[in-house]
């Protein structure tokens, strides 16, 4: 069985799908969109989207997905990004981004995503994701 659960807020969307019936064997999550986990020590799981995965134990991260751009930040922790032949670890403060399959490398000092406190921050981001995610908060057009 797949369970499906469309999770909404500040105007984005996001899709979380995962196999319950063997969870326990098979610990993936299908996510369209962006989602911030917070997982408990000795939960390995894996966070698979069309633009890459996210392998996770104990953590807190980020994980964005959505038309071409994939995004891990991870708050706290460790986590490992991968797509293809492309492999990063992630530790507290670090993030990655990969546009058109070249890896960018950042560090930040928050410790949560702003969206859980109804804001919105960039780093170095494309024009494109930043107006793509301004438009889904606030549910509007920009021209």
């Amino acid at each position: 069985m797949l369970v499906s659960l469309v999770v909404s807020g500040c105007g984005a969307e996001k899709e979380l799908e995962y196999k319950k019936k063997n969870w326990e064997s098979e610990r993936t999550l299908l996510l369209d969109g962006e989602a911030y986990f917070k997982v408990k020590k000795g939960s390995i799981f894996t966070v698979q989207t069309k633009n890459g995965s996210v392998t996770v134990l104990g953590t807190q991260f980020t994980v964005t997905s959505d038309d071409g751009i994939f995004e891990a930040k991870c708050f706290e922790g460790k986590v490992r990004v991968t797509k293809g032949n492309l492999s990063e670890i992630l530790t507290k403060g670090k993030g990655v981004r990969l546009v058109d399959n070249t890896l960018e490398k950042w560090e930040f000092v928050s410790i949560t995503p702003s969206w859980t406190q109804a804001e919105s921050s960039f780093t170095n981001a494309p024009l494109p994701r930043v107006i793509r995610a301004l438009e889904k908060q606030f549910e509007v057009t920009i021209n």
